[in-house]
């Protein structure tokens, strides 16, 4: 029996998991990947509604995971306020291309609506403002914000960087 079970385990050994792990979203760990890229982002905290119907991600199958899809897109409207370094934006509504990419097998998924969020806009002189949504999303935080996370975030703006107990205070979402 013991023969059966290390056999069977070897032969077990060369297949690859078919899991994918992801961090637990991070509005602080979101800010300082957002500022170490070369990428300009908006950061801003309001609402996102979908205009017209919301796409369907169809899913990816096993033999096509290698393939490299393109990322699916939509139009959203924000409503909100820019989160800046002292104070926060005056009120303004604004079109959002919102785009979905797989990675292999796992794929990103569009929101349906969220009312309070806080989100990590590219901004684009082309393409305006857009929210990436991959498999493992973390460039937006849904509701309910906790509270102080937009102060915190103001704070990592005037820092340049949050700090590790910010990432821990918001390890939580």
């Amino acid at each position: 029996m013991l023969r059966f079970a290390l056999c069977f385990a070897a032969a077990l050994a060369p297949m690859q998991a078919a899991a994918l792990s992801c961090l637990a979203p991070n509005p602080a760990r979101a800010f300082n990947e957002a500022h170490a890229s070369e990428t300009v982002y908006v950061m801003a905290r309001g609402s996102l509604k979908p205009v017209g119907a919301i796409p369907e991600v169809p899913p990816v199958k096993m033999e096509e995971q290698q393939l490299t899809r393109p990322p699916i897109r939509t139009t959203y409207t924000f409503s909100g306020r820019s989160i800046g370094p002292f104070s926060m934006g005056g009120s303004e509504t604004a079109p959002v291309e919102v785009s979905v990419s797989c990675l292999g097998i796992w794929c990103g998924g569009f929101p349906q609506s969220i009312e309070d969020g806080v989100f990590f806009f590219e901004k684009s002189p082309e393409t305006g403002l857009t929210l990436q949504i991959g498999a493992c999303p973390s460039a937006h935080v849904n509701a309910p914000i906790q509270d102080g996370l937009v102060e915190v975030l103001q704070k990592c703006f005037r820092n340049g960087a949050c700090s590790e107990a910010d990432m821990e205070r918001f390890s939580l979402y």
